[in-house]
């Protein structure tokens, strides 16, 4: 079974954009792209910067991310998610919201997600995800790990690599 047979999601209506949330600019068909993965002897987790050339059909599949994370924003703020193993199940809590972003920022797109059990305080894993997107290239910036990935601090070193990247264009 799939991952998405073996998954509930409340509210249902939160299931299928959390499901086409699993986007990444390398996994586009356009035939340039490179993700580069960084991290610190301080943080428990990854970062990583992705970035494509856009040439065809890709950028249409950026757009669908970008209408995506806006929706998950919208309406799914709040969500309950079980993951059915056999005949065992696990339960989360997940939570969205908008990174905080700076004026002037080159980012089209920041999501912060927590995932947490439902048994549990405080959130266990933590992402901030921010997508820029050029006449030619898409950029993703993320960091996955510790709750602190989603503090301004990482959104500012966020839309610094993402400056970066296009700079580098």
């Amino acid at each position: 079974r799939s991952d998405a047979d073996r998954t509930t999601v409340q509210p249902a209506a939160c299931k299928a954009p959390l499901t086409a949330l699993d986007f990444s600019p390398i996994s586009l068909d356009e035939g340039e792209a490179t993700r580069v993965d960084v991290g610190a002897d301080t943080f428990t987790g990854t970062g990583t910067v992705e970035v494509a050339r856009l040439t065809g059909s890709g950028r249409q599949e950026v757009e669908r991310h970008l209408q995506t994370v806006n929706a998950l924003l919208a309406d799914c703020r709040e969500m309950t998610m079980t993951v059915q193993d056999g005949d065992a199940s696990v339960d989360y809590r997940l939570a969205v919201s908008e990174a905080p972003l700076s004026e002037g920022t080159p980012a089209q797109s920041a999501l912060v997600w927590e995932r947490s059990l439902a048994s549990a305080d405080g959130p266990q894993l933590t992402a901030q995800v921010l997508t820029a997107v050029t006449a030619d290239a898409v950029v993703m910036v993320s960091f996955v790990g510790q709750p602190e990935a989603g503090r301004k601090e990482f959104t500012l070193i966020a839309e610094e690599m993402l400056a970066a990247a296009l700079a580098a264009g």
